[in-house]
């Protein structure tokens, strides 16, 4: 995506590495990353904790412990790592 596109560019991100620049868009009061996506809950691992996606369209982080536990959910996604820099409190 080039600079021109991404509607919150700034000199700021242009320092950043493209996979550091977020990219996004905003609507219905609602912020979207427009590159990562959801997995099928049929890649879901069990028995670690995971991002999650219910049907009422809400994130959250759960531990899914069997097959059946699957269907509360329609996606996830591997738990985010802190920023650079950060650390554990």
């Amino acid at each position: 995506m080039t600079p021109e596109k991404i509607p919150h560019y700034t000199i700021e991100a242009a320092r950043l590495s493209p996979y550091e620049i977020p990219q996004y868009t905003t609507r219905d009061d609602v912020c979207v990353d427009a590159v990562v996506r959801y997995f099928s809950m049929k890649s879901c691992p069990l028995k670690a904790k995971v991002q999650v996606l219910t049907h009422g369209g809400v994130a959250t982080h759960a531990m899914i412990v069997s097959e059946e536990g699957k269907s509360d959910f329609i996606g996830w996604r591997p738990c985010p790592r802190k920023p650079e820099g950060e650390t554990d409190v």
